[in-house]
């Protein structure tokens, strides 16, 4: 869920009985009047929407990632208009092998998408930097974490440095696990570290950079049935940290 320009809700989801995704544009502040509901992919005997995320583009346009899972691909889809039920248009962006799964989507400092998503044909955490505001031309997508099987459970935000940080779970470990972007399209300089290493933790990641500019990043502690929050003290989310439940 984001906000869109005209102040309400935008929601991408997956509907799960016609295997399509579908955007629901809410009608008041509450959200229970009102708004648009349509399907903007997958029809038929073709199946895309799982694994969703949406944020409103520098146009003010909703910008969606999410799974195409006949293809097993990432798709990215610009909205046309503020309900997304005209004009929209949908991209492959990355279709090497099953990618695409864990999707979560914001738009950088240069007005352009940034996606982390999951590549689960090699086990790794990807990042695709959009080449325009439609994301259909000029992508760049760069294997950022190929440690053990990780990625999946992906959320990414911009820091306050204007770089992007991804949080993510370690599979092979069970660990949580950040990445702070060394440049713009997360092609280089990129730094990852472990920031809680108990077995089983990780899982069912959010970030957000808090009021002072850090991160803080909500997660699932599987071994122990807890939900976790955990407090970077730099843009980096170096690991030294504070942990809470």
């Amino acid at each position: 869920i984001t906000t869109g320009v005209d102040g309400y809700g935008l929601i991408s989801y997956y509907d799960a009985t016609n295997a399509s995704l579908k955007v629901r544009q809410c009608g008041n502040a509450q959200c229970n009047v009102g708004g648009a509901i349509t399907v903007v992919d997958g029809f038929g005997d073709y199946f895309a929407g799982q694994y969703s995320a949406i944020t409103i583009g520098a146009d003010g346009m909703g910008l969606v990632s999410y799974y195409d899972l006949t293809n097993t691909s990432l798709k990215v889809l610009h909205c046309g208009n503020a309900a997304c039920n005209s004009g929209n248009i949908s991209a492959t962006v990355d279709n090497t092998g099953n990618v695409g799964q864990y999707t979560s989507i914001t738009v950088g400092p240069d007005g352009l998408g940034l996606v982390s998503y999951h590549d689960a044909g090699n086990g790794t955490l990807k990042v695709l930097h959009c080449g325009n505001m439609l994301c259909n031309s000029g992508n760049v997508s760069a294997t950022v974490d190929s440690a053990a099987s990780v990625g999946s459970h992906s959320s990414i935000a911009i820091g306050a440095d204007g770089l992007a940080l991804v949080s993510y779970y370690d599979a092979t470990n069970g660990h949580l696990k950040a990445l702070r972007c060394g440049n713009t399209t997360c092609t280089s300089g990129n730094i990852s570290n472990t920031l809680d290493s108990a077995f089983s933790v990780g899982a069912y990641t959010s970030v957000a950079i808090d009021p002072s500019g850090l991160p803080i990043i909500s997660y699932y502690d599987i071994n122990n049935q807890d939900l976790k929050v955990f407090r970077c003290v730099d843009p980096a989310c170096a690991p030294y940290v504070r942990v809470g439940r």
